[in-house]
C-alpha cells in the first residue's frame, strides 16, 4: 500500500515527479522503495511503497517504447538527507527535467555507506548484489511489456564501485542486456577496472564517458587512506583499448558553485554549470566526438 511520508509544512507543496528511488540501508538487510517530489524551491522523498512489486506498478505507467531508463548512483556518504535534497534539486531541475522526453523514468540507487571508508569498500559487492536483484526485476517487467529496456547510468565517486560490482554480477547471469550512455564521474575505482569488473562493459554499452581530474582533492585524500591509481584522477590504466570509451579531462574546470565544491573539485557533476551542460549533450546522445 502506498504510504505518504511525513512532510514538513514547506514540503507539502511538493509534486510527485518521474524520479524514483531504491534505498539500501547501511545494515544491508532491507531495500525500500519510493518516489521524489519537487516544488519551486525543494526536492525530497514524498512516497514510500510496500515492496518491489508495488514499486514496479508505480513505474510501469511511465514505461515507453524507447525503453530508456536513467539510473543515478551517488558517492560515499551522499545518502545523508540534506545532501540528497540539495544535490537532487539541482540535478532534477537542470538535468533530469530537460531529459524527461528521452528518459521517462529516473531511478536513484540510494545506498547508505558505512562511515568508515575502508569498510564501505569492503561492503560494496554485497550492496551491489542486493540492488541488482531489484534492477533485474524492473528489467524483466519491461521485457514483459515486449519492450527491450536500455539502461543509462550516471555514477559519482564511490557510486562507481557499486556500479562496477553490479555490472559484473549482472553480466555473469544475464549478458544479453543493453546499456545506453554510461557516465563515470570522479570514479573512486582503480584505473584498471576495465581489465577487471568492467571488462565486458564496452560490449554492452553504446558509449562510456570517464570524467577525470588531477585536481580532485577528495580522491587525493582517498588515496592517502587506500593508495592506488584512481580512474577519476589519472584515467584508464587498463591494457585493453575500446573505441566506445572516451575520457574527459575536467582538471581545468573552475566554475564550481559552493565552497566545498570549489575547494575539493570533486562534485563538479552538479556544482559546475559547464559540466551540467555537457552532461545534457551526452545523455541526449548528441555528443559526436
Amino acid at each position: 500500500m502506498l504510504k505518504k511520508l511525513s512532510l514538513s509544512h514547506r514540503e507539502k507543496e511538493l509534486v510527485p515527479i518521474q524520479h524514483f528511488f531504491i534505498h539500501l540501508r547501511v545494515d544491508n538487510e532491507e531495500l525500500s522503495f519510493g518516489r521524489y517530489g519537487l516544488s519551486r524551491t525543494r526536492f525530497a522523498p514524498i512516497e514510500k511503497y510496500n515492496g518491489l512489486k508495488e514499486f514496479i506498478t508505480h513505474i510501469e505507467p511511465f514505461f515507453k517504447e524507447n525503453g530508456e531508463i536513467l539510473v543515478y548512483i551517488h558517492g560515499f556518504m551522499a545518502h545523508v538527507g540534506i545532501f540528497e535534497r540539495k544535490v537532487g534539486f539541482i540535478l532534477q531541475n537542470q538535468l533530469f527535467n530537460p531529459l524527461k522526453d528521452k528518459f521517462p523514468i529516473v531511478i536513484s540507487l540510494k545506498w547508505e555507506s558505512e562511515p568508515d571508508y575502508k569498510e564501505s569498500i569492503k561492503s560494496a559487492p554485497l550492496k551491489a548484489s542486493l540492488l541488482l536483484n531489484a534492477i533485474m526485476e524492473i528489467d524483466q517487467a519491461y521485457r514483459n511489456k515486449s519492450t527491450f529496456p536500455s539502461w543509462s547510468w550516471l555514477c559519482h565517486s564511490m557510486g562507481n564501485r557499486i556500479f562496477a560490482h553490479l555490472f559484473a554480477a549482472w553480466y555473469k547471469v544475464h549478458p544479453g542486456f543493453s546499456f545506453g550512455e554510461v557516465v563515470l564521474m570522479a570514479a573512486d575505482v582503480p584505473g584498471d577496472v576495465f581489465d577487471k569488473e568492467l571488462e565486458n562493459l564496452p560490449s554492452c554499452a553504446h558509449k562510456i564517458l570517464i570524467f577525470k581530474s588531477i585536481s580532485d582533492k577528495t580522491l587525493e585524500i582517498a588515496n592517502w587512506i587506500v593508495p592506488y591509481p584512481r580512474l577519476g584522477s589519472v584515467g584508464i590504466t587498463s591494457i585493453n583499448q575500446h573505441k566506445n570509451i572516451q575520457e574527459v579531462d575536467v582538471s581545468g574546470i573552475n566554475d564550481h558553485e559552493g565552497l566545498a565544491p570549489r575547494l575539493l573539485k570533486h562534485r563538479y557533476y552538479y556544482a559546475s554549470a559547464t559540466i551540467r551542460a555537457y552532461l545534457l549533450v551526452i545523455l541526449q546522445g548528441e555528443d559526436k566526438d
